[in-house]
């Protein structure tokens, strides 16, 4: 068996291990993750932040405050960005966002700029939900976060569109 085929087969087993519920996060993840990446690009922020937004309504009425599931989805994220190619951090945020209030919690979507020592802007992306951060790597304290970010995305007049992180 050649080593790309052992390597296929090493991805299949881990992912038949996985529990049911984690095995449909991660699924779900891979499959919303690979169409928000084009889809940021045809659709720009505004439009797919409010697409993903209405799609991702709360399945209950019920708020959920489960940090396992919070944690479940944070790992489903992190897997499905080894798997699908050309993921960003605004991808990974956004597909974590969609993830999490579908289960009924109120993530909030961060986005924070930073001058880097050539003095370039530079933009992440990461998703705040129950006291943990889902999506973030590296040290978020040196980005400077845009405040109001969530609510102007719920009223649905986000006009800065953050194109760095496409």
């Amino acid at each position: 068996m050649a080593p790309y085929n052992r390597r296929k087969m090493r991805w299949l087993h881990r992912l038949l291990n996985l529990p049911r519920s984690e095995r449909w996060l991660l699924i779900q993840a891979m499959l919303v993750m690979a169409l928000c990446r084009p889809a940021l690009a045809l659709l720009g922020f505004n439009r797919l932040s409010f697409l993903l937004a209405g799609t991702g309504r709360r399945r209950t009425s019920v708020i959920s405050t489960n940090p396992d599931e919070t944690a479940q989805v944070a790992r489903a994220i992190v897997r499905a960005a080894c798997l699908v190619p050309a993921t960003t951090c605004l991808t990974r945020a956004l597909v974590a966002r969609f993830l999490l209030r579908r289960a009924g919690h109120t993530p909030r979507l961060c986005i924070g700029v930073e001058r880097d020592s050539a003095g370039q802007l530079a933009a992440h992306a990461w998703l705040e939900c129950d006291g943990m951060v889902v999506g973030g790597d590296g040290d978020l304290k040196r980005y400077a976060a845009l405040r109001g970010l969530e609510e102007r995305l719920a009223a649905g007049r986000c006009a800065a569109a953050p194109h760095a992180l496409r």
